[in-house]
Parts: structure tokens; sequence; C-alpha cells
């Protein structure tokens, strides 16, 4: 359960950075189309729990056994890699890297700034539990960089998760990927 938090942290983190920009007038980032590979090093800190689904419903090992693992990680840089499948329309309509149409409604997205080279937004998703800062860079057609920053609060509590992105384009054949399609490599 964990490890699908993080996947879904690490590619969320970087779907939003680059999807928020969908929400606001702006010019989409000057990318190229096709199959990018994207690296993200996040950093977990505070209580995991906070961030995880009800946990109640498990046997009480079960639970214990997750919370321990959770703390245990807390503070750790945890790497993830992943291959996405953008497409013209994504890039046009400032969705690149997104899982789902559902997955970016969740959230609501405040553009800060949009441009062909920089983007910053924040978010607020569940209604104020978590929020979130982002900021990437397009280092020109084939390289982009971001930070997020997304906290979870939820019954006194608060779970922080800091990430940095890399993606580098790595050309125009997608391959396996379907347009679109996200897939974790790690």
């Amino acid at each position: 359960m964990n490890r699908e938090l993080r996947r879904r942290t690490a590619i969320c983190a970087f779907a939003v950075c680059l999807g928020a920009a969908g929400r606001a007038a702006g010019e989409p980032l000057n990318v190229k189309p096709g199959l990018w590979e994207t690296t993200a090093i996040s950093v977990q800190q505070g209580d995991a729990v906070a961030a995880m689904p009800d946990l109640s419903r498990l046997p009480p090992e079960k639970r214990a056994q997750i919370e321990k693992m959770l703390a245990a990680r807390s503070g750790k840089p945890v790497t993830h890699v992943f291959r996405s499948c953008v497409t013209e329309e994504q890039i046009r309509k400032q969705t690149l890297f997104s899982e789902s149409e559902a997955e970016q409604k969740q959230c609501q997205h405040k553009i800060l700034q949009s441009t062909a080279r920089d983007q910053k937004a924040t978010l607020t998703c569940e209604d104020g539990k978590r929020t979130g800062e982002i900021s990437i860079h397009a280092d020109g057609d084939q390289r982009v960089t971001g930070k997020f920053t997304m906290v979870r609060r939820d019954q006194g509590k608060e779970f922080r998760v800091r990430s940095e992105m890399t993606a580098s384009w790595l050309g125009s054949d997608c391959g396996e990927l379907k347009p679109g399609q996200s897939k974790k490599q790690d």
C-alpha cells in the first residue's frame, strides 16, 4: 500500500506540475511530443499514516506493520522512474504526463505563471486537506525539471512530501506505451 502511495505521489507530482497549467490561459511548455522518462526523488516527512487511506479496516498486526514501515522511511529519499507517452494534444492542453482527467479534477489549481519555459501553480485537494506548490522549468524542448511540495493535514496530523524531478525526451516513438499513458520503470 505504501508503494502505491509513493508511486502515485511521484507520478502525481509531475502530472500536477505539468497538468496544472491547463487550468488557466497561458503558453504551454515548449516541449516535444513522444516518449519521456521522468526521475522523481521524493522525501516524506511527518505522519505518513495521515496520507494513507483508512487503515482501521486492516487487521491490527497488518496496520502496525504498515505504520512501522512508513515511520522507518520518513525523511529518506525515494527515487521513482517512469516513462510517459506525451501527445501533441497534451502539450497544447497543458496536461503533460497526467494520469487521467479524473485525477486532475480532484484538485483545484491556481496558476501563478505559465510561459513556454516556466510554470508555477498552487493546488488544493480534498477540501483543503491537501495543499501544494509547484514550479516547473523547460530547459529546452527535450528536458524539464521541477519541484513539488504537497502537505496533507488530517485529524491534527501532518504529512509532507517534497519532490524534485527531471524529465528527458527519449524520442518520438513511444514503443509499447499508448498515447497519454505512463508506466513505472522501477
